[in-house]
């Protein structure tokens, strides 16, 4: 609305020549979480889509990096049919490439693809253990389809090095490499064969509060990036995906729009691509009313749901906020939770399903959600898929010793 034009810039120092300065920073924070919330949706609604369709009627398949986009990577990346990912040298997280792989997993998506090998070295000093450590970090990450980034056109009459493209790993015949890449290649076709078969197997569903990240009085535009992730690791959902991910416990993320189609199923939670133990909220200021509502709809018919810590305290954006503040209180005052015998937590019985709230861990134990022990080994690490006769396991092992037998699920 033109009414909040003073808030929504008052970053600039001043406010509209017609209308008073905003100084109250949660007035701006609420109008500028709006704007970049109906920047997501624009997104999510109306571009992408509208590229995606015009794209599968003329015959293509459409692949997506959404990273870098000013909205929530998850709805963006869901609306491709292939979500992608990157990362780079040094300058990466796993964790973070799980949000393409995830997208991919909540939209019943099986390809999840990768720009593979930017930026690892400089030119021609890369090796193909450096691409094959990489390669593991995307399979880790839920990624089964890697692109080799790149190979640069370059004329025969060319001197060496030829033309070379800025951030490419030199994947060409200029490479002293190039001899021996058919046998990284048969280990990522091996990988990815079986990467690609059966289904996703994780158990938890972990709400992104984007709303918290969106409700900041400062700047307009949030972009979101591989590289500066202080957006992810230096917030409680980054927090809570680096614990759950070291402890051995199988997780995918999912937004507010994601939510909104889930469904209980026999105690689980059930979206497109699977069903799922238990929906982990980290620690959460700014919960929109709608995912509220979604969320208790999904405990009265039977699901578990875990807050970290504590219970959001208010609801996101200005528009109807007293209203909306007033429904929000109203449904939080259903849980009557109560001490258990587990210090830490406590839980609320709401229709079939029940509420924990406190200790990540303590819940996750409390919810029955098993964990992978093989992580207690150090530098070792897993993904799983599920298929009709049991399980795969992707198993990394980075310590550079052999790792002892140890137990499964």
């Amino acid at each position: 609305m033109q009414t909040e034009l003073p808030a929504l810039f008052s970053n600039r120092g001043r406010g509209s020549e017609h209308q008073s300065i905003v100084t109250d920073p949660d007035h701006i924070a609420r109008v500028k979480a709006d704007y970049r919330e109906t920047i997501s949706d624009v997104m999510a609604e109306e571009s992408l889509p509208s590229w995606a369709e015009w794209s599968r009627a003329n015959g293509f398949l459409t692949r997506n990096e959404a990273h870098g986009s000013p909205g929530n990577w998850l709805d963006l990346y869901a609306v491709a049919d292939i979500p992608e990912t990157e990362m780079f040298s040094k300058d990466r997280n796993k964790l973070v490439s799980k949000f393409a792989s995830s997208a991919g997993h909540i939209a019943g998506n099986n390809l999840i693809a990768a720009e593979t090998g930017t930026w690892l070295k400089e030119h021609f000093t890369e090796t193909l253990a450096d691409m094959k450590y990489l390669m593991d970090d995307m399979f880790l990450s839920g990624i089964n389809h890697v692109f080799y980034h790149g190979t640069c056109y370059s004329p025969d009459d060319a001197p060496w090095p030829g033309w070379v493209f800025y951030a490419s790993y030199e994947m060409n015949p200029r490479n002293s490499i190039w001899r021996d890449v058919p046998a990284l290649n048969a280990y990522a076709v091996r990988c990815q064969a079986v990467l690609q078969s059966g289904q996703p197997d994780n158990d938890i569903l972990l709400y992104w509060p984007i709303h918290d990240l969106w409700h900041n009085p400062v700047g307009l535009v949030q972009p979101l990036t591989v590289h500066a992730r202080e957006w992810f690791e230096d917030r409680p959902v980054g927090r809570a995906a680096e614990q759950l991910w070291k402890r051995g416990y199988a997780f995918d993320y999912i937004s507010d729009r994601q939510l909104a189609s889930a469904r209980e199923a026999r105690g689980c939670i059930q979206v497109t691509g699977g069903n799922f133990r238990v929906l982990v909220v980290p620690l959460t200021q700014h919960l929109p009313l709608e995912t509220l509502r979604a969320m208790l709809a999904l405990a009265k018919s039977g699901a578990t749901l875990v807050f970290e810590g504590s219970l959001p305290a208010d609801v996101p954006g200005w528009g109807n906020l007293e209203r909306r503040r007033e429904e929000f209180k109203h449904l939080l005052a259903e849980l009557r939770l109560e001490n258990t015998d587990k210090p830490g937590l406590r839980e609320a019985k709401l229709g079939k399903g029940r509420v924990l709230v406190g200790d990540l861990e303590t819940a996750m134990a409390a919810a029955g959600v098993p964990r992978e022990p093989l992580f207690d080994h150090p530098e070792l690490m897993c993904v799983r898929r599920t298929f009709a006769g049991g399980r795969y396991y992707f198993i990394a092992n980075r310590s550079g010793k052999p790792a002892s037998r140890t137990g499964s699920r």
